[in-house]
């Protein structure tokens, strides 16, 4: 088993707002720097809407926040405070420059499972893009554990992004452990295991950060 869950800062709540890619590549970028403070998302996810010239409510694509992590970097939350509602009036960067950035490097392939738990071994946590549907959004609590499984059935309800950052076996099953961005709520204080089978069927793409040298 490997859980590298207690190297992350705390669990956030995005809200109703379509940022959690931008959520969940901040989670490893603070882990990439060794960062229990957290970083601004509001920073990444004004400048990779500013890439693909989307309105302020949109969704963000992979390419586009690597390259806002490599390019502008990212300050610290206290530069720009996360909003879990939008407020338009007030979607303009702060007139001052952020004192320290943290950049990073992204790298992203289809998503495999097997990749997926090589990164794990070597302590990185990976990010992947999915499907999502009712089975995630309630992360059923069995014997007092946060699980979702494969319900082939299950209608799709949009895209949603979280990074990995555990795996381990139950049952001679395999499971990925995530990270949330939906608050203490969700799973086990904003963490579950999603089962291969689940991640087999619902996953798109994967997505890791290393340091810019």
């Amino acid at each position: 088993m490997i859980d590298i869950s207690d190297r992350f800062g705390k669990i956030r709540d995005q809200g109703k707002r379509r940022t959690c890619l931008a959520f969940a590549a901040t989670a490893a970028n603070e882990h990439l720097h060794g960062l229990h403070d957290s970083l601004c998302v509001e920073w990444l996810y004004y400048h990779a809407l500013k890439i693909l010239g989307k309105k302020p409510n949109s969704g963000t694509r992979v390419t586009d926040v690597s390259a806002v992590l490599k390019k502008n970097g990212q300050p610290f939350e206290d530069y720009w405070r996360y909003s879990r509602i939008l407020d338009l009036r007030n979607w303009f960067l702060p007139e001052d420059s952020p004192c320290t950035l943290f950049f990073s490097s992204g790298q992203y392939a289809r998503y495999n499972f097997a990749e997926t738990v090589t990164l794990l071994k070597l302590g990185q946590p990976v990010v992947f893009t999915r499907q999502a549907n009712a089975e995630f959004n309630r992360a059923a609590i069995v014997e007092g554990i946060a699980t979702v499984e494969n319900n082939s059935l299950s209608v799709k309800l949009g895209n949603h992004a979280v990074p990995a950052v555990g795996v381990g076996v139950s049952n001679q099953r395999n499971y990925l452990k995530v990270r949330n961005s939906w608050g203490l709520g969700w799973g086990n204080d904003g963490y579950a295991w999603l089962s291969e089978e689940f991640l087999l069927e619902n996953a798109v793409e994967i997505f890791w950060l290393n340091k810019v040298e």
